[in-house]
């Protein structure tokens, strides 16, 4: 028998925190909060490279994503405080504002920071029913 797969280990796991996150009971959220949640995605750091000012990010279906960033860009950490580009690492979590249009690969904001249950309930279920 072979041993199971990285990709097969990590739907596993994202699975186990999405059936977790749906027998919770639900979590009060306010507008603000939610109103967030709809304007930023979910990545984790594949790769930073600070000379093309360009992040790899993978969703958490394991899509690559290729990130630009300008002078622009705002970083905050989990706590609110200012970061710099340099501060990311391979395997950080981000949520990342993404551009529209022409612009949908140049990141707006970027905040490090874990995905919780709570987060997950906000973005991904409506009173316990899958929203998607």
């Amino acid at each position: 028998m072979t041993p199971p797969s990285r990709r097969d280990r990590t739907l596993t796991i994202l699975g186990t925190v999405l059936l977790f996150a749906w027998s919770v009971p639900a979590i009060p959220s306010t507008a603000a909060v939610s109103a967030a949640a709809a304007l930023d995605d979910f990545f984790i750091v594949s790769s930073v490279d600070l000379m093309q000012k360009r992040l790899v990010l993978k969703r958490p279906s394991e899509v690559t994503v290729l990130v630009r960033v300008t002078e622009k860009t705002s970083y905050r950490s989990e706590q609110n405080r200012p970061l710099q580009l340099g501060d990311l690492r391979a395997g950080d979590t981000v949520f990342i504002r993404l551009g529209t249009g022409t612009e949908s690969d140049l990141a707006k904001s970027v905040r490090r920071g874990p995905m919780t249950v709570e987060e997950l309930r906000r973005r991904y279920f409506r009173a316990g029913n899958p929203a998607r």
